[in-house]
């Protein structure tokens, strides 16, 4: 038999921190001991930071130095001495059977290998169970264990081999680099140019808002609030170790960011970011497959919280930001703005009628902010020169770097679009759209962040059509002026009506300005901000993907059950799998009986698998043993916890306005201070609106829980009170 050399590959390595005699006290020590008089005599910025990098990076090599390691490509934690000699016993089996293959060899090889097989299988369910044990409160940790383990599961970051014809790693780093900075570039050269923006700003405000000074606290809060797992940026600096020397660091930093301010100027070193690419589907070996996440620098992100609370404070303050947009604001969400969203479908079905919505999608609506057009609406929102001239330095001269197997392309200039990964980023978005809603006359417009929907109500389909049409010529004029593109392919429109509605099998034909380009799509399903909406908001297609997520979920847990606790059992099913079903669960309250009953019995069987009984085992007994409600009595409280804040003005404007309020002095039969009034009924669809009920079901609770000082403490003494019951 000819014996084959092996082949010998080049090993790959790569530089990390070692933090293996790292001492928290003495580098915060050595932090503090720090000279910082050559940054105070610094004439701009730029010099400033640069001296400031130079001093803390000396002082963080000296405490956690770079090590360089190999990168297995396999890797296995769980392997040990024992479980290698007897790999030796197993190939030495084999070898013995090749040379004389007869039956007791051939007993020995197969007995060698179960005896192989199960040490593997007990040494990785061992270090599977300790592994879970560790990490049971961090449900990402748990989640990135088990794609480890699980056979077949995907691993979005996994190595590129190949974009195009560029097969090396540099090269790849290269072309990704320049796809991901040209992309935008693309986007806008494409758009048209003889809109005047002027036509489309909104009324100027007196210029009242400046930035006052960074005070101490505000950059310690600022520390405090960044996450510790939080990745190093271009400068080599981690939240982690910012944080060790949060107070020595304080009075160099407060001199820095107040600099900035004072000169108006952002320095470079804290506009560069690091961009991996991440797989999102489809053929790996095309760029557009890829979507870019950004790593800044971290101090530069502490600058950007204490900016990010004076400007939103000013703009909340001052009522400035639209109702519509529920992204990135205090007290909305996607609950919320789908709340909103169909309670006016709801009530327009209630009276006879139907409603028609245009579901947008922006192509790169982050990537093609243009910055002219940007700093020219902070202008209008009332903005001092000085800010405007802040936020043109903080956006201008940005670049970028992508990394591919440790290896950084060139960096490319970003000239266009709003940082991604940063803090000030998603709020400057929502300024630079805010004024879209006021371009529109007929229809009531749903924003979450670049997520837009349309609403029109008629009582024909052909009054839905007109007013729909007129619509999109007056956002796709608003989006051309703003230099953002709407991809018409992926733009789809619905109809939301009654069974009994009129005009029902009418279609909707609606067209973009652009005679080249095809109809906006009709469709029948669409999802929208992660629930699957139908024609006739039954939900069922919604609750079946739901029903197949969670039993995927609930095999893999299955499948880990024998070797891990309950205690540890019941930990990830409320980190794996119980979030499905709070998601937005308030929403699909009003679906069929059938449905519900249907995603109720997943629980069951999860919550089987969590106790290791048998399938026919009584739900009730073990929803008692795991501690675990139901999830009809869930929905219900979490509907009561959002009438809580829609009530005492912690939910936003537009939800609070949903709810009629009563104006009698006397007590009502509900007997609660804080009451209101259901909208009259005329058709059995209405029955499904959240205002409906959750008036029922805030009935059941008692005044004074109703009338609890804090959300804190009503939501705790509603869950205690087992207020309601679950439905059979």
């Amino acid at each position: 038999m000819r014996k084959y050399k092996r082949i010998s590959h080049e090993k790959e390595t790569k530089l990390i921190r070692c933090y293996r005699n790292f001492n928290e006290s003495e580098f915060a020590r050595d932090v503090g001991n720090i000279d910082w008089s050559a940054v105070h005599q610094a004439t701009n910025i730029e010099d400033a930071v640069a001296i400031f990098n130079q001093e803390l990076l000396a002082v963080i090599d000296k405490h956690l130095p770079w090590k360089r390691i190999r990168i297995r490509k396999f890797s296995a934690p769980w392997v040990s001495n024992e479980y290698l000699s007897f790999v030796d016993r197993r190939e030495y089996c084999s070898r013995q059977y090749r040379k004389c293959p007869c039956e007791h060899h051939l007993a020995l090889k197969k007995m060698a290998r179960r005896e192989c097989n199960r040490l593997r299988d007990q040494l990785k369910r061992d270090y599977l169970r300790k592994t879970l044990e560790r990490f049971h409160n961090n449900p990402k940790k748990i989640w990135n264990t088990i794609q480890e383990f699980w056979p077949g599961s995907k691993n979005k970051a996994s190595k590129i081999n190949r974009i195009g014809n560029n097969c090396s790693s540099e090269s790849i780093s290269e072309s990704m680099n320049v796809h991901f900075s040209n992309v935008a570039n693309k986007i806008i050269d494409n758009l048209p140019e003889d809109v005047d923006i002027n036509a489309h700003l909104p009324e100027q405000l007196p210029p009242v808002f400046e930035f006052k000074e960074i005070s101490v606290d505000d950059i310690l809060d600022a520390i405090n609030r960044l996450s510790s797992s939080q990745a190093a940026g271009h400068d080599g600096m981690t939240s982690f170790m910012l944080k060790c020397a949060k107070v020595e660091l304080l009075s160099i930093l407060h001199y820095l960011f107040n600099m900035s301010i004072t000169f108006k100027c952002v320095p470079t070193a804290w506009k560069e970011a690091i961009v991996t690419p991440l797989h999102k589907g489809g053929d790996r070996t095309d760029a557009d497959n890829y979507r870019p996440i950004s790593v800044l620098s971290t101090v530069s992100k502490l600058l950007e919280r204490c900016i990010h609370d004076q400007l939103y404070g000013y703009l909340t303050g001052r009522n400035l930001l639209s109702e519509q947009q529920s992204g990135f604001q205090k007290g909305h969400s996607i609950t919320t703005c789908l709340v909103d969203f169909l309670d006016k479908i709801y009530r327009e079905v209630n009276e006879g009628g139907a409603c028609g919505v245009l579901f947008l999608d922006l192509s790169k609506a982050f990537d093609t902010v243009a910055h002219d057009v940007l700093l020219l609406k902070l202008r209008h929102l009332g903005m001092k020169l000085s800010v405007v001239n802040w936020f043109a330095s903080y956006l201008d001269n940005r670049s970028q770097c992508c990394r591919v197997d440790g290896h950084l392309s060139s960096p490319q200039r970003m000239n266009s679009g709003v940082p991604q990964a940063s803090i000030l980023g998603p709020l400057l978005f929502i300024c630079y759209i805010n004024d879209l809603p006021s371009t529109l006359r007929k229809s009531a417009a749903f924003l979450y962040a670049d997520d837009t929907a349309l609403l029109v109500k008629g009582k024909s389909v052909n009054d839905i059509n007109v007013d729909l049409n007129a619509e999109m010529r007056a956002v796709e004029k608003w989006f051309n002026a703003n230099k953002l593109a709407v991809n018409s392919l992926k733009t789809k429109s619905m109809l939301f009506s009654h069974s009994r509605f009129k005009d029902k099998h009418v279609p909707l034909h609606i067209t973009p300005h652009n005679p080249e380009l095809p109809a906006i799509e009709q469709v029948c399903t669409y999802k929208y901000l992660g629930v699957h909406l139908d024609q006739h908001l039954s939900f069922n297609v919604h609750l079946d993907k739901l029903g197949k997520k969670i039993k995927s979920r609930t095999f893999i847990l299955n499948r880990m059950r024998n070797f891990i606790s309950q205690n540890l059992a019941c930990d990830l099913y409320r980190g794996l799998i119980e979030p499905h079903f709070m998601y937005a669960d308030i929403i699909y309250d009003g679906a069929s009986k059938q449905s519900r009953q249907l995603l109720q019995t997943k629980q069951n069987n999860a919550l089987r698998v969590v106790a290791n009984v048998d399938r026919h085992f009584s739900a009730t007994k073990v929803h008692q043993d795991t501690n675990v409600p139901w999830l009809d009595i869930m929905r219900k409280e979490r509907c009561c916890t959002e009438v809580y804040k829609t009530l005492n003005g912690i939910s936003p404007p537009n939800v609070c306005n949903m709810f009629i309020r009563s104006s009698h002095d006397r007590a009502l039969r509900s007997n609660s201070n804080v009451q209101y009034l259901p909208p009259r009924n005329k058709m059995v669809l209405a029955d499904k609106n959240f205002v409906n009920r959750a008036y029922h079901y805030w009935q059941e609770i008692p005044v004074d829980i109703r009338n609890s000082v804090s959300l804190p403490v009503f939501k705790k003494n509603v869950k205690s009170g087992n207020f309601f019951k679950h439905e059979t």
